[in-house]
């Protein structure tokens, strides 16, 4: 149990805490432009385009973008990539308010968005023991990861709870 005092310190806990907002919120955004594009377009196809064009880069650029970013400043990739992702994430709205909101433009914007992520994500994973003793490296890493899980299970339920009180 002794590894839940990580959460305490304040780097770690902070970290721990904006990484737990953050993927909550990815969940509820990822979830509401899924049903968004459905109800705009009808297609279960542009939908599914919507969900791959997400899911795709990070997991091919990862790796490959992770070996670059381990050797370089880890503060530049981790605010830079979180600075575009808010960008990106505001044309959406805008785009709307304008009549300029298109399919072809969402999947710009989560095809870029999605990069940004296979940037931050190795970036967050190799500062971990910039700021955790070497004894919890492994404690921290488990709890750094998940803060996805619980944005898996409670961004799309959040989403879910706004879609039936708010349509």
């Amino acid at each position: 149990m002794s590894h839940w005092r990580l959460l305490f310190g304040r780097d770690f806990g902070l970290i721990w805490l904006s990484q737990l907002v953050s993927q909550v919120g990815d969940g509820i955004s990822n979830l509401a432009l899924l049903w968004f594009v459905y109800a705009i377009t009808g297609s279960p196809v542009k939908t599914t385009i919507i969900g791959l064009l997400h899911t795709i880069p990070p997991i091919v650029l990862g790796p490959i973008i992770g070996v670059y970013v381990d050797r370089l400043p880890k503060k530049f990739f981790l605010v830079g990539s979180n600075v575009l992702r808010a960008v990106l994430t505001g044309i959406i709205p805008c785009a709307i308010q304008t009549d300029n909101f298109t399919v072809n433009l969402a999947y710009a914007i989560v095809l870029l968005d999605a990069m940004a992520v296979s940037i931050f994500n190795p970036a967050l994973t190799s500062s971990v023991p910039l700021i955790v003793p070497r004894a919890r490296f492994t404690a921290a890493n488990a709890l750094i990861q998940s803060t996805t899980s619980l944005g898996i299970i409670f961004g799309p339920a959040l989403s879910g709870i706004g879609i039936v009180f708010f349509g």
